[in-house]
C-alpha cells in the first residue's frame, strides 16, 4: 500500500471512529467534550501528513509494526474517552510517548536522524503539553485546561503544516 493510501486509510478509520463516538456519546453537550472532540481532529489531521510522510521514508519492522497496532489502539481509545477529559488527557500523553518512543527506536535504521529528532521533540512537547492539561484537569480546571490545549496545539499544528512543515520532502537527510 502506497504511503498516501495508508495515511487516507488510517485518516478515515480515526474520523469514522471520532464522530461516530461524537454522536453516540453525545458529546456535543459538553463544552469540554467539543474541545477533546477537536483535539482529536487536529490529531487525526497532523497524523495523516506524519503517516503519509514517514511511512515513506522509514523501514517497517516487527517491532515497528507492534508499535503502530499499539498506536491505533490509543486512537480508538481516545474516541471512546472524549466525554472524560481525565481519560483523554492520559491516553493522548500515552499516545504522543509512545510515538515518541517509536521514532527513538528507529534512529539507527535510517540516515534521516535530523527528520527523527525534530518529530521525537513535537512528540515530547505533544506528551508534556497533555500532561500539563492533565494535571490542570486534575486541579479542577477542565475547561480552561481544554481551551489552552486547543489553541496551543492549533496554532502548533498551522505552523507545523503550513509554517515551517514537519512533513515535507525538502527535509533532508542528514549525511
Amino acid at each position: 500500500m502506497s504511503p498516501s493510501a495508508r495515511a487516507f486509510l488510517a485518516t478515515i478509520i480515526f474520523a469514522v471512529a471520532g464522530i461516530s463516538s461524537f454522536f453516540t456519546s453525545r458529546i456535543w453537550l459538553e463544552s469540554v467534550g467539543v474541545l477533546l472532540a477537536v483535539i482529536y481532529a487536529l490529531l487525526v489531521i497532523n497524523t495523516f501528513f506524519s503517516i503519509r510522510f514517514f511511512s515513506s521514508l522509514l523501514p517497517s519492522d516487527l517491532l515497528q509494526k507492534i508499535i503502530d497496532t499499539i498506536l491505533v489502539a490509543f486512537y480508538l481509545s481516545l474516541t471512546f474517552s472524549m466525554n472524560d477529559e481525565v481519560r483523554f488527557f492520559l491516553l493522548a500523553s500515552g499516545l504522543f510517548l509512545l510515538a515518541s518512543v517509536k521514532y527513538v527506536l528507529l534512529l539507527k535504521h535510517t540516515s534521516y536522524t535530523k527528520i527523527l529528532w525534530r518529530k521525537i521533540r513535537i512528540d515530547l512537547v505533544g506528551a508534556v503539553s497533555c500532561a500539563a492539561a492533565l494535571v490542570g484537569t486534575l486541579l479542577g480546571y477542565s475547561l480552561e485546561s481544554a481551551w489552552i490545549f486547543v489553541i496551543g496545539f492549533g496554532i502548533l499544528s498551522v505552523y507545523l503544516l503550513l509554517t515551517d512543515p514537519a512533513y515535507h520532502s525538502s527535509k533532508e537527510p542528514q549525511r
